[in-house]
């Protein structure tokens, strides 16, 4: 198709982009059948009836949808992508729309739902991973509790509104399956609108138990209850469950994962103030069932990205020109195209995405309408090494096995400044992610190009004479490429670390490989090579001033290079030291490691890419950003080191280290998820590149369910201690818009991981030691704060601390406050000292002690008994508890009793709470027996009485009578 008919369409045809959520609630989502059995004969189930089942629990969750959230969000449309080999087996099918990544993929590599959402609270996350046999009905409702449409509603629901499970964990001290309620009963950890539910205690071997004495113990509550309503968030294969717990209904002292990570909102809450639901401005009268296509991904068509420089050339014509012939290129191979062009502005530099990957055959007027309409831009600094890598995160997300090709047309020669990409990382990154890069450049005479030492292939445009054959030449070597399938290796050598270093600071990291180690700095200033100091063992590298980087012999930087070679060892240290005035930029390159298992996923808090810090759905993640390492079976790796580089305004840069420590708003450590929080300076547009530095540790994590309670045998996969060889940098595509920066508020961060114990000297417990991680003032650094422990006998009572108040609410005692500068990764234990025995709960809010900053919400509440309190666990006899323990438990019926609970159980039934245990009063001595301690009591109060009245007697008539001498004689009458 010639480009000049393609432009004839454009007078007729109007574009609106792919709408994920229409103002009136509903979604048009993707499922992919992502990793899956591709041979139909080796399929034990029937494709067609496999994608049967889809169909019908999308329209059953999507019926479930509308409900629970009062006729609110529903699925509009939904499009299957099934595997190419599938095809035969479908009558009506279509290439796929789009090529990113679907909101739910399925993979038979992993053994269990999975949430790719790591924001604390309230935001929406990236997809649903769930395992092959999920849509195995006959299987899969009997493992789920019922209809599987129900699990998929609480995936939905943590995927796109950032609600959590409301239930807890066998063995999870944090979340625990039971807990003891204010009245010192045992209760199961969840939320229901009715507080009364029979059941029963049952282990794995379905027989009767009890909880102290069998891990496998759980609770089966009746599944044609009708009585319980709530929540989809913990009961939700109940058949009567159909609702979220609201703000009347939820439980906000349940130590489960909703309340300590959305501040004790109630689902139903978060939903209300979620992205989404402010988005929804009207709602539809009648239920609808959401439109359902079948589409495959014409994955044998090419991977092309188009990367446009819109810098300023006089060379305008020549530009239109070579669009055209490039347009026509593409139209006569109809490759999957991605398009973007780069710089946004005068003062950013990196790329934006105008289409996103479409087969182009199709989408013609939509690319046609982007190029033409785009604007030149007269910037005097035009990074087109940053654009490429961006271009390369794009390409991986569309294409993460097969690679591509990135063609990109060039208006003139760059000035190369301090914060360039090393033309060495460009190398290195091109070839591990299997991309050929190829340039057209618009030169002027004298001039030569920035890409000879990075592209397969060039063409030095100064002419359209000239060019016309050149370029022929270059779209042949394209499609050559393209037949054969000839892409780079990925066994080349691969980034080891990189960051911003500081002057005189030593930093050591791991080089996980043998063999070649290339230390390469790029620093602003002039150094003395002996004052760069880089050793691996007793080798140190020496170091030379490098030239010729991106064809230029004179640039406003300098760059220094050393290797080290033939290192016989893997998994050494490195350790680098530099002398200089400022900052500079440091890349590692070692031989190829083993790095085709490991998966690195990028995320941020931020939906859409776009940010405004008035107002934040959560203040303490303003730019949240997350990195999930993984085997590509789901296997998670800890203990690696993970850090973000964050390019903002003026192509400034920033590293900040990524931790899987269970601190702050990283949920939970040694998950394989590594988090970390960003507050951008100023406005403008920030991209993000993550490094993830091995070798990291892989323990026995196991793949214990975070989202089915009712998996009675809480089945955890015994993992391999090996150590990976990792080394992987990541790119997330796009670029994150941020405003309003300057009304930013800093504040302080919530402490979630307050745990009591006794002092370990300490077995009366008269000693308490609070255990948490320090609190972070974000947007500021080295700030004095003080922790303000609180303590109360209700919980209730501490939830009424008023955190911007010094006066506390009756039944709330100030116990302790500890000031202290900030300093992280360090415990802070404080001792406290009980005055009185009994069951309290304990509460921290740090505070600032100057500076413009706000103080953190509420800790999470922690109960303690002191004084070792006696307590029993549901179903036990409060007449013995070690005949309790050695004898077989009754087959009993219970009912689960929520920590509000004040109803009395149900006549007939027995609640599964066991009361404080009561001694027996006949069996105990007189004076400890309550008639003996009233008597001595009264006996004390009237002689303290009398002797108090004597002597103030006696004192007053010594005052009123004369000083006299008296004589008595002995033995006188």
């Amino acid at each position: 198709m010639r480009v000049v008919g393609l432009l004839g369409l454009l007078a007729t045809v109007t574009f609106s982009g792919a709408i994920r959520l229409g103002e009136e609630g509903g979604y048009d989502l993707v499922l992919e059948l992502k990793d899956v059995p591709k041979d139909v004969e080796e399929l034990a189930v029937d494709p067609v009836v496999y994608v049967d089942n889809i169909q019908v629990s999308l329209d059953n969750l999507s019926k479930l949808m509308w409900s629970a959230t009062n006729q609110t969000f529903w699925i509009r449309s939904a499009e299957i992508i099934i595997p190419r080999e599938w095809e035969a087996e479908f009558m009506n099918y279509k290439n796929a729309s789009s090529y990113s990544p679907a909101d739910i993929q399925i993979s038979s590599k992993i053994p269990y739902p999975f949430v790719q959402n790591p924001v604390i609270c309230g935001l929406p996350g990236d997809h649903i991973e769930l395992p092959f046999n999920f849509f195995d009905v006959q299987a899969e409702e009997q493992k789920y509790g019922g209809n599987i449409f129900k699990p998929l509603m609480a995936l939905w629901a943590r995927y796109r509104w950032g609600v959590w499970e409301e239930h807890g964990y066998p063995g999870n001290s944090r979340f625990p399956y039971f807990f003891q309620n204010v009245n010192n009963e045992f209760t199961v950890t969840g939320c229901n609108n009715n507080t009364n539910l029979e059941g029963k205690f049952r282990n794995k071997d379905n027989k009767a138990c009890h909880l102290d004495n069998d891990p496998t113990c759980r609770f089966h509550p009746d599944s044609k209850s009708s009585a319980r309503r709530s929540s989809l968030m913990h009961f939700y294969w109940l058949d009567s469950v159909t609702e979220f717990c609201n703000s009347s209904s939820h439980q906000k002292h349940d130590p489960n994962p909703q309340n300590l990570f959305c501040d004790r909102k109630s689902v139903q809450e978060v939903i209300w103030k979620s992205m989404d639901f402010k988005k929804v401005t009207k709602k539809v009268e009648k239920f609808e069932y959401p439109i359902i296509t079948i589409a495959s991904r014409f994955r044998e068509a090419p991977v092309l990205y188009l990367l446009i420089d819109s810098g300023f050339n006089q060379a305008v014509q020549l530009r239109l020109v070579l669009l055209a012939q490039i347009l026509d290129f593409i139209a006569s191979t109809n490759p999957i195209l991605g398009l973007g062009y780069f710089p946004t502005s005068e003062t950013d530099t990196r790329l934006k995405e105008l289409v996103e990957f479409k087969l182009f055959g199709g989408n013609e007027n939509e690319f046609l309408w982007s190029i033409f309409n785009l604007s030149v831009i007269p910037a005097p600094e035009r990074d087109f090494g940053s654009a490429i890598l961006q271009a390369v995160d794009l390409i991986r997300e569309a294409s993460p096995e097969d690679g591509g090709t990135i063609l990109i047309l060039k208006t003139g020669r760059a000035l190369i400044n301090t914060n360039f990409p090393l033309e060495k990382e460009l190398k290195v990154t091109l070839k591990q992610e299997k991309i050929n890069l190829f340039g057209i450049e618009i030169l002027e005479e004298g001039n030569s190009s920035n890409l000879n030492n990075l592209a397969v292939k060039i063409v030095e445009a100064k002419g359209y004479p000239e060019v016309t054959e050149d370029l022929r030449v270059l779209f042949e070597k394209i499609k050559e490429i393209w037949e054969e399938g000839n892409f780079p290796r990925e066994d080349g050598p691969v980034i080891a670390w990189k960051g911003e270093v500081k002057p005189n600071e030593t930093i050591v990291f791991p080089i996980p490989s043998k063999g070649t180690v290339t230390f390469d700095l790029v620093t602003p200033e002039s150094l003395y090579t002996q004052n760069i100091v880089s050793t691996i063992n007793n080798w140190r590298a020496k170091f030379n001033e490098s030239s010729n980087e991106y064809g230029e012999t004179k640039n406003p930087r300098y760059v220094y290079t050393s290797e080290i070679v033939k290192i016989q060892k893997e998994n050494l240290e490195a350790s680098f030291n530099f002398t200089a005035v400022q900052p500079a930029h440091l890349i590692v390159t070692s031989e190829a490691s083993d790095v085709e298992e490991v998966k690195v996923q990028v995320t941020t808090s931020i939906p859409n890419r776009t940010l405004s810090l008035i107002d934040l759905p959560n203040d303490e993640v303003p730019f949240g950003i997350y990195a999930y390492l993984t085997f590509t079976n789901g296997t998670p790796i800890a203990g690696a080191r993970v850090s973000a580089e964050v390019t903002g305004v003026n192509n400034s840069r920033e590293t900040l280290s990524l931790k899987d420590d269970g601190w702050f708003n990283d949920e939970t450590s040694n998950d394989g998820v590594y988090s970390g929080v960003y507050v951008p300076p100023i406005d403008g547009n920030y991209s993000l590149r993550v490094t993830a530095v091995g070798p990291g540790k892989v323990t026995s994590l196991g793949f214990a369910s975070q989202l089915l309670p009712e998996k009675q045998d809480f089945d955890t996969q015994e993992i391999s201690t090996a150590m990976p060889l990792l080394t992987k940098t990541v790119g997330l595509p796009g670029n994150f818009e941020i405003s309003n920066r300057a009304s930013y508020y800093p504040v302080i961060t919530t402490i979630r991981d307050l745990e009591i114990t006794s002092h370990e000297n300490d077995p009366d417990q008269t000693e308490l030691q609070f255990n948490l991680s320090p609190a972070r003032a974000l947007g500021r650094t080295n700030v004095l704060l003080q922790y303000n422990f609180y303590m109360a006998r209700s919980p209730d009572d501490l939830l009424k601390i008023d955190v911007t108040s010094s006066k506390l609410p009756p039944g709330v005692e100030h116990i302790s406050s500890f000031p202290t500068k900030l300093i992280e990764y360090s415990p802070i234990i404080p001792l406290y000292r009980p005055k009185e025995k009994g069951r309290f709960y304990f509460v921290i809010v740090v505070v600032p002690l100057e500076g413009y900053i706000r103080a953190s919400k509420l800790s999470n509440i922690v109960s303690y008994d002191i004084g070792n309190v006696q307590t029993l666990p549901p179903g036990e006899s409060t007449e013995s508890i070690t005949e309790a323990n050695n004898s077989e438990p009754t087959d009993a019926d219970f009912t689960d009793s929520a920590s509000e609970n004040t109803n009395s159980p149900e006549p007939g039934s027995t609640a599964p709470t066991t009361p404080l245990p009561i001694a027996d009063e006949d069996s105990k001595p007189w004076i400890k027996s309550l008639p003996g301690i009233v008597t001595l009591s009264i006996s004390a109060v009237l002689i303290t009485a009398g002797v108090l009245i004597g002597g103030f007697w006696a004192l007053k008539k010594k005052r009123e009578s004369p000083s006299v001498e008296v004589a008595v004689e002995v033995g006188s009458s």
